[in-house]
């Protein structure tokens, strides 16, 4: 994403409509799919740990490690407040 404003002359538009599919793409990870696309309330709608998805790599590795279940829930909603974070920022 950072390459994309570092260009010459970007085209605003451009920068804005992945701006803006980057945020959707967050947002559909954390938001409940009932509020797609609804920016308005979206922190009211964000679903449960267990609920979001955060790639298929990191579902293997929790899948896979050993790992105490309280330290995965711990990871999960250190990840979740960071993708909130990250829709917080662009917004």
């Amino acid at each position: 994403m950072n390459l994309k404003f570092q260009v010459r002359n970007p085209d605003p538009s451009k920068l804005f409509k992945e701006l803006h599919n980057f945020q959707e793409d967050i947002m559909s990870r954390i938001v409940s799919p009932s509020r797609k696309g609804k920016n308005t309330d979206w922190e009211h709608h964000i679903m449960h740990i267990d609920a979001c998805f955060y790639g298929i790599e990191f579902q293997l590795a929790c899948s896979t490690i050993k790992l105490p279940e309280a330290i995965k829930t711990n990871i999960k909603e250190r990840c979740k407040l960071f993708l909130v974070d990250a829709v917080r920022e662009i917004i």
